[in-house]
């Protein structure tokens, strides 16, 4: 049996950032992302991504289906109620089974595609998956940085062009290039 020990507050910051980064790179593939707490409003479904005070390899992610849906499927199981032959499995349940795990595969490869490392999550839910960490930033956010560099050295010209503009007009020397 495995003893754990609650993360320190150092890891738990780290794991935070990872938990952010994780997100938006969900985000930017399309999918909602919901607060991992619960404290959304009722029905909210998306991609729950969260600390595990327990779990210092990694973040969770795993699907939230919309509660009405959980709750029809979830009735079935508490109720102890065994489908007959007949009528096969509840809708209702075998409904949401396919629905969280369609979405936890699409995470996967979504995560894996942005240089993630993925796998399942030991923590018994077998709609979870751990996402580790990963020393590069994902293409999306290089190419937006890269860009971002790219606009601001536009920008800087223009403003350098304007400031010579505006020195030759009015006969003043220009010290934009000067060190300072």
């Amino acid at each position: 049996m495995t003893d754990y020990q609650p993360i320190s507050q150092e890891t738990r910051t780290r794991l935070e950032f990872l938990a952010m980064r994780v997100q938006t790179d969900l985000v930017m593939a399309g999918l909602p992302v919901i607060p991992a707490d619960g404290m959304g409003p009722f029905g909210a479904t998306g991609a729950a991504v969260y600390v595990d005070n327990l779990q210092p390899n990694g973040v969770l992610v795993h699907w939230n289906c919309h509660d009405l849906l959980f709750l029809a499927g979830n009735e079935v199981r508490a109720d102890n109620i065994v489908a007959d032959n007949a009528t096969g499995p509840n809708p209702h349940s075998a409904y949401l089974e396919v629905v969280a795990d369609t979405m936890r595969e699409a995470m996967r490869t979504i995560l894996t595609a942005a240089g993630w490392p993925v796998t399942d999550s030991d923590t018994g839910h077998v709609v979870e998956l751990l996402v580790g960490r990963k020393e590069e930033e994902s293409p999306w956010i290089a190419w937006r940085h890269a860009q971002l560099d790219r606009n601001n050295e536009r920008w800087m010209a223009a403003v350098n062009a304007r400031h010579r503009q505006e020195c030759d007009l009015h006969g003043e020397e220009d010290d934009s290039d000067a060190g300072g």
